[in-house]
């Protein structure tokens, strides 16, 4: 039954209620006896009051429980989807079915990047030929004003038409045309907003308090569905890296074995100085492959639990970052690498921390360098002093980084190439074992790259102790 109707009822029966209770008290006799009402029409018109009021309340709760229950229907639909992009179209989809509206925009905000913001549209025909648009869908003063407040907004078509933040965008051709607005944020359970869905163009009438409090629900409910499925997507791709990761460490493995091999049995047929002098160095060059290997796995393993122990003292950074450089000299130069320095001149740049992890930090990222440099090529090392921090980068002439892994890059098992017959060995845990050493010591780090064949730059800051 329509709101206007059940609305008439239940004022009817009060204001039948209104007028038969000064009645009933005016046939109060002046002796304290009350005169009852014998009349067959007034008990009629008590009885047709009463009974439009409860019909009122009773449809009105009706009309509360339909809703509830259609609610509840739509969140089995949305928690029912799939993937993450089933669950957003399912979200706006039902958003426009369970309140009667046109259109519906579903914008999703993760890690706090809004350039990279997905937006999914439910649209009916009166709007088919926004249908194969990306922009314009969101008109973003609106929709920045919830997200940063974290709070529904609804405006009818009048308030649209004169609001500051519409009212700038409205004589846009690129622009959808709204007609009233409801939105809603999408918000994590840490408190964090994750997005919004907004809705226009109400099939019948303005948008309602009603409609605001159903919308607020069915966002509170879609922002656990939207944040299963991102975990769930993070479960999927953390097992795939898994997997990826323990076929690559079996191959790491292995490829040292057959050089050994191969350095035994030639020893066994020849003992000249010249063989056995060959076959050493063969023997100590895949060692300390093993052995670097093996270092990273039990670091990153210590880091993740964080039993990672430091034992901090004063020291100059400009020595031990000159020191730790010269000592991978020879490396970079068997590779047909030139090792530049940039230091402060004259001072000392004065830290506290571990020498130990900080010279393995300096050296895993030379050791990528040198990894990812062409003969012939060049590294440079250089140490910069703010006011409360001293810079320490190392930059490269390599094969640079594509964009898109540049967020990534310091986590595990992160390589830019993946397959077993990649030309440099390693398992993608160095960097992540910079990252989390250095972020022990207060410090941070950061990387920079303009792209393949471009170079590579990786600085970390430490705190300065004066």
């Amino acid at each position: 039954m329509p709101r206007t109707f059940i609305l008439a009822f239940s004022l009817l029966g009060l204001v039948l209620l209104g007028n038969i209770i000064p009645l009933i008290c005016h046939l109060v006799g002046g002796d304290g006896v009350v005169l009852f009402l014998t009349s067959a029409a007034s008990s009629a018109v008590l009885c047709l009051a009463a009974l439009l009021f409860l019909l009122g309340v009773y449809s009105l709760t009706r009309r509360y429980n339909d809703l509830l229950h259609c609610l509840a229907e739509k969140v089995l639909s949305v928690h029912s989807a799939s993937s993450l992009d089933t669950v957003l179209q399912v979200v706006a989809r039902e958003a426009c079915c369970l309140i009667g509206a046109n259109l519906a925009v579903l914008r999703l905000t993760v890690e706090d990047n809004h350039e990279q913001a997905r937006t999914v549209a439910s649209l009916s025909d009166r709007y088919a030929a926004w249908r194969n648009c990306d922009n314009g869908l969101l008109e973003q003063g609106l929709c920045d004003l919830v997200c940063q407040t974290n709070r529904p907004a609804r405006l009818t078509q009048a308030e649209l038409e004169v609001h500051p933040l519409w009212s700038r965008a409205r004589d846009d051709s690129a622009q959808l045309p709204l007609r009233g607005w409801l939105a809603a944020p999408l918000v994590s359970r840490s408190g964090r907003n994750i997005g919004l869905i907004s809705l226009s163009d109400r099939n019948v009438g303005e948008f309602t308090a009603q409609d605001e409090a159903i919308l607020v629900q069915l966002a509170r409910l879609a922002s656990v569905a939207i944040e299963n499925a991102l975990l769930s997507r993070q479960l999927r791709q953390a097992d795939l890296h898994k997997d990826a990761f323990l076929a690559m460490l079996a191959h790491e493995l292995r490829n040292p074995l057959a050089p050994l091999r191969n350095a035994a049995q030639v020893l066994r047929l020849r003992d000249d100085p010249v063989t056995v002098q060959w076959a050493s160095d063969l023997v100590d060059r895949q060692v300390e492959h093993l052995t670097r290997l093996i270092a990273d796995l039990l670091d990153t393993s210590k880091l993740t639990h964080g039993k990672v122990r430091l034992q901090c003292q004063r020291l100059d950074l400009v020595s031990l970052v000159r020191t730790t450089a010269e000592d991978h000299r020879a490396e970079l130069e068997r590779a047909g690498l030139t090792l530049q320095f940039d230091l402060p001149a004259s001072g000392a740049v004065s830290i506290r921390g571990d020498p130990t992890r900080l010279a393995q930090v300096l050296g895993n990222l030379l050791h990528n360098a040198g990894k990812f440099t062409d003969a012939p090529g060049q590294v440079t090392v250089r140490l910069a002093r703010t006011e409360s921090r001293a810079v320490v980068s190392v930059e490269d002439t390599g094969v640079g980084i594509e964009p898109a892994l540049l967020p990534r890059v310091f986590d595990a098992l992160t390589q830019a190439d993946n397959s077993l017959d990649r030309t440099e060995g390693g398992l993608g845990l160095g960097l992540a074992v910079v990252k989390g050493l250095v972020e022990l010591h207060g410090g941070g780090v950061s990387v920079h790259s303009a792209g393949p064949r471009h170079g590579a730059r990786f600085d970390f800051w430490l705190p300065i102790e004066e």
